[in-house]
């Protein structure tokens, strides 16, 4: 796959760029950065590992390399590293690659699930995007609904405009249904209960 091509999904669909970088055909040469970062990597700094990550999956002055970019990420998501999981969960839930890497919303839904615990807004979204969806687990619209009003309570969001999604888990889910939902979302809030209230409310259905 080329640096264009790569840079244009990545930048395009993932979500994680940042302003500085929203011009796709450019990228910075960091070429020098990299004998200093990978030392760093080597022995489990996951801010260096997230940084490779970034150089070789945009082609930041190396050819683009979306596995190489994928073994810093893991190593930093490993480690817990929440920007790192959401990098890796965002390229398994967008790309398909023809080097072997296809879209895997099983291996999305983990990564997201484990930086939703830890309370990434974007995360969270993608994650009851998943359940509205079917993607990665069977639709549950209680789950998807819970997700979000932990999102809203933790990051204190009140006049975010809805996405497409969202508008479409309001209008189909029923009052009981939300009822359930408020009261998985209590169980939900602190980080250590997170996924235990969740897995718990999945094996009880």
């Amino acid at each position: 796959m080329t640096t264009v091509k790569l840079i244009i999904i990545f930048f395009c669909l993932s979500g994680i760029a940042s302003e500085a970088h929203a011009d796709v055909f450019f990228q910075p040469d960091r070429t020098s950065e990299i004998s200093t970062l990978i030392p760093l990597a080597n022995v489990g700094d996951s801010r260096a590992q997230i940084e490779l990550g970034d150089i070789y999956i945009n082609g930041q002055g190396v050819e683009a390399n979306l596995n190489e970019g994928l073994k810093w990420y893991l190593l930093a998501a490993n480690q817990g590293n929440v920007n790192a999981q959401v990098r890796l969960a965002n390229i398994y839930f967008i790309f398909y690659d023809s080097h072997g890497l296809k879209q895997n919303d099983a291996e999305a839904m983990k990564w997201f699930r484990l930086a939703a615990q830890q309370g990434n807004a974007e995360a969270e979204s993608r994650l009851a995007q998943m359940y509205v969806a079917g993607l990665g687990a069977s639709v549950n619209l209680v789950v998807a609904y819970a997700i979000l009003d932990v999102r809203r309570i933790r990051h204190e969001i009140k006049d975010e405009p809805p996405m497409a999604f969202e508008e479409e888990l309001n209008r189909t889910i029923g009052p009981g249904d939300i009822r359930e939902a408020l009261t998985l979302s209590k169980e939900m809030r602190m980080p250590a209960a997170y996924l235990v209230s969740l897995d718990k409310y999945l094996k009880g259905r």
